[in-house]
């Protein structure tokens, strides 16, 4: 009698429910492990198997943007498809997807085959940047493209935790250092990551007795972590600028830079480590008490200090009206005109007296 036969002429037996209760119960689990954890295979979070996807998951940086790296053995020059998993309240849910196809650091081309091109940056959508969202973190996973029959989920490449905070729309970046020589930082607005930021130079804080000293721009060249971090892409968000001359005059100053925003923003953001103090105690300091006024009775008060800041010269020459010769030509009662030069030594002009006044026996009537 054929198997077939057998069966038909069986008796009817009764279905088995608790097996049946057990297989739904284990695919029900499997379709909930799946959703909160991603599309992993259950083995330990960041073990990587040989046939699998290599990389990492590094720290969002700003603007809700999430960076990387990942590569898989079985074909180096191939860029891998990540996909992305918001995680909260033990819930995960797909958000989104990019290609690792953009330049890492060297290190990272050592571990893909000599090709550093597998690097990713993507930015989360408006609706999870916003800070009113709640804190969550972004889970990354590498979908494999040889023989591995898992995507894993790339370990994270610090310790610290993940927790996604909105989208600033104002610019960011870093007042490094301010020394006698230079002023140096970076900056960069996640508006827009290829526009060049300017950057203001005040001695003091704006709003409370601040000084303008200079407006630059922050176009010269960084290392690649400023690339990374704005956008990225290029990392052509630095500045360094010489130190202003009116900080070169002894007296301590407080340095402070600030970004003027090219996008939504509103703000012109004072920099991370702004404001720096600042001491150049070996040249001049000197101050004109009447401007280029032409007045008989203003003067200029010049000092110049040693390295310690000790005072070692004075001079405090005041206008006066004079005979002096003029392009190879004696001129009689002309007013000398004293003032500070942009770096903060005493300097003259021989000029003509005022409208309605005239040098007369070294006086200006």
């Amino acid at each position: 009698m054929s198997k077939r036969s057998k069966r038909s002429s069986s008796k009817h037996s009764s279905p088995n429910y608790a097996l049946i209760i057990a297989s739904v119960i284990v695919v029900v689990v499997a379709i909930v492990l799946f959703v909160q954890q991603g599309p992993q295979s259950g083995k330990a979070v960041g073990v990587l198997e040989p046939n699998e996807p290599r990389g990492a998951h590094d720290l969002a940086p700003i603007c809700g943007a999430v960076i990387g790296w990942a590569c898989d053995a079985n074909d180096f020059n191939k860029s891998l498809e990540i996909h992305f998993y918001k995680r909260h309240a033990g819930e995960s849910t797909f958000i989104g997807s990019t290609i690792a196809n953009k330049r890492r650091e060297s290190a990272v081309g050592t571990a893909c085959g000599g090709n550093a091109r597998h690097g990713f940056f993507w930015t989360l959508p408006d609706s999870l940047r916003a800070t009113s969202n709640p804190q969550y973190e972004i889970d990354a996973y590498a979908l494999n493209i040889g023989p591995g029959d898992d995507n894993p989920l790339l370990p994270i490449s610090s310790a610290t935790a993940r927790n996604i905070i909105g989208c600033p729309a104002n610019p960011v970046g870093w007042h490094d250092a301010a020394t006698c020589t230079a002023i140096e930082g970076w900056t960069c607005d996640p508006s827009n990551f290829n526009a060049t930021v300017a950057v203001h130079v005040y001695d003091g804080i704006v709003g409370a007795g601040g000084t303008f000293m200079g407006a630059f721009k922050a176009n010269t060249s960084r290392e690649s972590a400023v690339g990374f971090t704005c956008g990225m892409g290029s990392s052509m968000h630095g500045f360094k600028v010489s130190t202003p001359p009116r900080f070169r005059d002894g007296d301590p100053h407080n340095v402070t830079v600030y970004a003027l925003n090219v996008g939504s923003g509103t703000e012109n953001p004072q920099l991370m480590g702004s404001p720096r103090s600042l001491r150049c105690p070996t040249t001049s300091k000197c101050t004109d008490t009447d401007g280029l006024n032409y007045a008989i009775a203003g003067s200029v008060s010049w000092r110049k200090y040693d390295v310690i800041g000790a005072l070692i010269a004075t001079s405090d020459p005041k206008d006066q009206c004079v005979d002096a010769i003029i392009g190879g030509v004696m001129v009689n009662n002309v007013l000398r005109e004293y003032y500070c030069d942009t770096n903060m030594n005493v300097q003259y002009n021989h000029v003509q007296p005022p409208v309605g006044k005239t040098c007369s026996a070294g006086r200006l009537v």
